[in-house]
């Protein structure tokens, strides 16, 4: 009656549309891409992110609820974990900082339309990812059980994958036509609006 799966793929539906967010923002603000990223394909983006950290939320609630309801010993064993030892500051810092907060400020469709307010909440969203998924990891783990802490070697490996998966995307960005050629919907996509 678990659904990890579920709530793993709706937190890092949340990070790809961050860095969908973070990226196309810089490719026009930097104009290079010209005409064919605006504002509106941003503001699309937004409202996918926006829409994916809802549906994190409700997969992750939905998740407590089961084994809360449930009240089976050896699933219960997996919040018991991390209500003890400092993990329990994280478990209430989650729903309101990867949910509540950005939710509150991102609801409005004027503040998904700033560049500024955008990238602002894409980063923040994905530093909590990047504590959701340090939550589930470690409390379990016996480097770190039943205590929190942050070691060298936790911030050491988040830099080093982060760090080579930015490196082949930087490289590899400069290798391909940034805009698509040949694209019977490329035209229509460039004049994009939004109706409201």
């Amino acid at each position: 009656s678990t659904i990890f799966g579920v709530v793993i793929f709706g937190g890092s539906a949340v990070t790809i549309f961050a860095l969908l967010v973070l990226f196309s923002s810089a490719l026009f603000e930097g104009g290079h891409v010209g005409s064919a990223i605006n504002v509106e394909h941003v503001h699309d983006h937004a409202k996918l992110m926006f829409g994916f950290m809802c549906f994190w939320t409700y997969v992750s609630f939905s998740q407590w609820m089961l084994i809360w309801y449930a009240g089976i010993p050896e699933e219960a064993v997996f919040f018991q974990a991390r209500w003890t030892g400092g993990w329990e500051v994280i478990s209430k810092a989650l729903p309101i900082c990867h949910f509540a907060m950005p939710f509150v400020i991102f609801i409005s469709r004027e503040v998904k339309r700033r560049l500024w307010a955008i990238k602002a909440v894409a980063v923040w969203l994905l530093f909590w990812h990047v504590v959701d998924i340090f939550w589930y990891v470690m409390p379990m783990s016996t480097g770190h059980a039943p205590h929190f802490m942050v070691t060298a070697a936790d911030v050491g490996c988040l830099l080093l994958v982060g760090g080579a998966f930015f490196a082949v995307v930087l490289k590899n960005i400069g290798q391909v036509p940034l805009v698509p050629s040949g694209d019977p919907r490329f035209d229509r996509s460039v004049h994009h609006h939004q109706s409201h």
